[in-house]
């Protein structure tokens, strides 16, 4: 689905379905928003990169403390390196919107967004791979330098392996958005009412802890016993090894991205500049960046990160000598 009309049919259902999904879902907690020291410290922390692009950004990733890649729009793909965003975007690549990206390793990761689009990135450069397939493609999982899962508009599932890839059975023809693995046999996969996981070799569902409208949008895996998802209406789920549980949530904004630091830190972001971060599981609102949309977001420390999203903003996050564990007044 286009980014403009998947957020046309966000809309509605925000409008629509609001009052009832408030009741059902774990409410935001009153108040958990962080002290004033904290919340300085947090603005001053965010620093809005000069804009090379008006398109919109969907997805980042760091590769290295000072390095990193973005993507978006019309086939856009910008690097982060040396302090500042260089536009790297190739229309022989794509001109579709790329969605999402996931590397293994600084030399080694994948995009996919719209038409079947796969790029691989491999020895400092991007080339395109065939995916056999036209469907609008949103997720990415990077295995190793061989393996990897791509997803997304009617439940397609490509799987690579041995330099192709092919299509895979599916349980679900509803949009899947995000995938992540714990080990090449233990995965996870959420979309528009869905939550996959692959057992045995197979993609199965899993009981969804929300009504099967909710969208969800962001996952996170940190362990077999330890994972997080994000969504619509602030929905919040963690997963203990036993089931997915909603959590208590600071935001009811629409929430794209999960990234998890470790089992003590998560960040996430989303509709109307938020940008949330947990500390031993409590969830802390940070002061919004913008009124517009964040659609990506990746942390791969507690000290450094990249967020995006509408009309090509782009801050870099940098705390290198900051702690962040604010005391709990009760």
């Amino acid at each position: 689905m286009h980014r403009a009309t998947a957020r046309s049919h966000n809309i509605a259902l925000l409008l629509g379905a609001a009052v009832a999904a408030t009741l059902l879902l774990a409410s935001p907690v009153s108040g958990q928003t962080l002290p004033p020291e904290l919340r300085i410290h947090a603005v001053r922390d965010f620093h809005l990169q000069p804009r090379v692009t008006t398109r919109f950004l969907e997805d980042a990733y760091m590769t290295r403390p000072d390095e990193g890649w973005i993507v978006g729009a019309e086939g856009t793909i910008l690097q982060y390196a040396g302090g500042r965003l260089i536009d790297r975007s190739d229309p022989l690549l794509s001109t579709d919107t790329i969605h999402h990206l996931s590397f293994c390793s600084p030399e080694v990761g994948w995009a996919v967004g719209g038409a079947g689009t796969i790029l691989r990135f491999h020895r400092g450069r991007w080339a395109r791979e065939d995916s056999g397939v036209r469907h609008w493609l949103q997720a990415i999982a990077c295995l190793d330098d061989d393996e990897a899962w791509a997803m997304g508009a009617g439940g397609i599932i490509l799987h690579r392996r041995g330099g192709s890839w092919r299509v895979v059975a599916s349980p679900t023809t509803r949009a899947i958005k995000k995938a992540d693995f714990v080990s090449r046999t233990d995965g996870w996969a959420v979309g528009t009412g869905v939550l996959l996981r692959l057992v045995g070799g197979a993609w199965q569902p899993q009981p969804l802890p929300v009504p099967p409208h909710v969208e969800l949008y962001g996952l996170a895996m940190l362990s077999p016993y330890d994972g997080w998802i994000v969504g619509q209406y602030g929905t919040i789920l963690r997963y203990d090894g036993r089931a997915w549980r909603p959590q208590p949530s600071p935001t009811d904004q629409l929430l794209e991205e999960v990234r998890a630091v470790s089992k003590r830190e998560v960040f996430a972001c989303g509709w109307s500049g938020t940008v949330l971060r947990a500390v031993d599981v409590r969830w802390w609102a940070l002061p919004s960046l913008t009124n517009e949309q964040l659609f990506g977001c990746h942390f791969p420390t507690s000290h450094r990160g990249l967020v995006v999203g509408h009309h090509g903003l782009v801050w870099l996050y940098d705390a290198p000598h900051r702690q962040f564990f604010p005391t709990v007044r009760r």
